[in-house]
């Protein structure tokens, strides 16, 4: 459901103003935020990036006392996990329990309102920043998409103003992606411009949608992580 796609996406842009520290590949367990903390955060980081993850109720508040975020992304909410939850109704509780943390610290929360489940933190929660890659009246606005094989071109526009953007990653759902990652970057102090330029270094995940160099007329796209 992109946490840990929509995390490196915001590591590359946020670099273009802060030093930034994230969590690596999947870590997004109490033991994996503690290794990051304890051997990669040091004094020279602005940012800590940390991916939540979760397999029943509590374990996203746990994460959330752990390293008290100031800013919370809400990437989907899906069947994930559906045994050790139970049901969609805990799930949804669980996941709401980084928008209850980070609202309590007066913080601002990010959700991805392209994902019918998300939407409904919306009427628990209806100050969090709705963020689509759709059609709506968002304050960042997406136009002219364009996809292929070779990555997407796209524009971003913001409070008047308007930049150019392209990215090596293929899909629409990583437009959509790169699109909460850019409203997060916004809020944190990034120009538009500053976030552009960020989008165009977003590299690509190994195994993740990766196009490996083939032989004309093939395609090979390796998306092997799990």
């Amino acid at each position: 459901y992109g946490k840990t796609t929509v995390k490196n996406i915001l590591k590359t842009i946020l670099a273009e103003k802060f030093e930034v520290c994230a969590t690596p590949a999947s870590f997004n367990t109490p033991l994996g935020l503690s290794k990051t903390i304890l051997s990669n955060l040091d004094e020279n980081h602005n940012v800590l990036i940390a991916e939540m993850g979760a397999k029943q109720q509590g374990d996203i508040k746990d994460l959330c006392h752990m390293v008290n975020p100031k800013f919370g992304v809400i990437t989907g909410i899906g069947n994930q996990h559906h045994l050790t939850f139970g049901s969609f109704e805990k799930i949804l509780e669980t996941k709401s329990e980084l928008a209850e943390f980070v609202v309590s610290q007066s913080g601002k929360v990010y959700v991805n309102v392209e994902n019918e489940l998300t939407r409904n933190i919306l009427a628990k929660y209806p100050d969090v920043i709705q963020v689509s890659a759709g059609e709506g009246e968002f304050d960042l606005k997406l136009k002219n998409v364009k996809t292929s094989t070779q990555g997407s071109s796209f524009e971003l526009e913001f409070d008047g103003k308007t930049v150019k953007c392209k990215t090596v990653l293929l899909g629409k759902h990583n437009i959509s992606n790169i699109m909460i990652a850019a409203r997060v970057a916004l809020d944190m102090g990034l120009s538009i411009k500053e976030i552009a330029s960020g989008i165009d270094k977003i590299s690509v995940i190994p195994h993740r949608l990766e196009v490996i160099e083939s032989m004309a007329p093939y395609t090979i796209i390796d998306d092997a992580y799990n």
